[in-house]
């Protein structure tokens, strides 16, 4: 959420540029690793959910604000994995917004999403993990066109760590705290709504 990629797509938001009632629809997907990979252990929490399903949740909630519940959700295990291995969820606000999340460690790799509004939509591709090299190009559609955004290259992992030590420093409260709060509640509501694989962590 320290790339001005998300940030640029949240004032068109609030800029009403895609019109009332947007839909969310985000994917992150990697193909099949080793089968001794970490992601597949159980024990260390791996699991399509927590490795790849956390950056669609966390862009709903950055995009649509912390009031997300989960309306259904549905989690798979591949052949010879005691994880999840792809998963799909449905969550929504109080005002009928909705957000359809789809992610998985068995799949070709796909990092985008979409907001679709009443008059337009706009659409981001690489969104997930993009480069420190990568210019983020937003495709934003209105009345039958198409303009494209290009913002400037940022490593966002560099701006993260630096906002963090910036609020550690002057005591400040960490930033997005309230989507941070939600964020693995969100996580263990998709868990134990798609039926859980293994036990919920509490």
């Amino acid at each position: 959420m320290h790339h001005s990629q998300h940030v640029r797509v949240r004032q068109l938001l609030d800029e009403v540029a895609l019109g009332g009632l947007p839909s969310f629809h985000a994917s992150f997907t990697a193909p099949r690793l080793p089968a001794g990979d970490i992601r597949y252990q159980a024990s260390q929490g791996g699991g399509a959910l927590y490795d790849t399903g956390l950056y669609p949740v966390r862009a709903a909630l950055h995009l649509l604000r912390p009031r997300l519940s989960v309306d259904g959700a549905v989690l798979t295990a591949g052949p010879g994995h005691g994880v999840d291995t792809s998963g799909v969820a449905l969550l929504s606000t109080p005002e009928g917004v909705t957000a359809h999340l789809s992610f998985g460690l068995d799949h070709a790799n796909r990092s985008r999403y979409a907001l679709q509004g009443s008059t337009g939509r706009v659409t981001l591709d690489r969104a997930f993990s993009p480069s420190a090299d990568h210019p983020p190009v937003l495709a934003l559609e209105r009345n039958g066109t198409v303009e494209e955004i290009r913002l400037d290259p940022e490593d966002q992992a560099a701006r993260a760590v630096g906002s963090f030590a910036r609020a550690v420093r002057r005591g400040d409260d960490v930033p997005h705290g309230p989507a941070i709060v939600r964020q693995p509640r969100l996580l263990e509501e998709i868990r134990v709504r798609a039926g859980d694989l293994r036990k919920a962590v509490r």
